[in-house]
């Protein structure tokens, strides 16, 4: 669900956007992934494989401000991670939210 992330089973943006968004699995960042290989260190695959999809996606979304900036989200925040790992826990509500949703 990430601008260059591949479109998945249900393609329905390959045609509406008209432009190269990458394998239909893994969008722009599998394309990174076979261009860069996986022969080098570890600092070297992730940052020529961030380069990569900034690339890609700069090129792809070029005057979409908006994909173009969801695209960057996954190179730069997500250090280009296809299938990030997360910890999570669950955290009491705070109280200024819930006043929120009363209002």
């Amino acid at each position: 669900m990430i601008p260059g992330g591949g479109v998945g089973a249900f393609n329905g943006c390959d045609n509406i956007l008209g432009t190269d968004i990458g394998d239909r699995f893994g969008g722009m960042l599998s394309a990174c992934e076979n261009e860069v290989g996986w022969t080098k260190t570890d600092q070297e695959i992730y940052e020529e494989r961030k380069a990569c999809l900034r690339k890609k996606c700069n090129t792809a979304f070029s005057g979409k401000s908006t994909i173009l900036k969801g695209c960057l989200f996954q190179a730069d925040w997500l250090e280009a991670a296809g299938f990030p790992l997360f910890e999570y826990e669950e955290v009491t509500c705070p109280a200024e939210l819930k006043a929120k949703n009363t209002a």
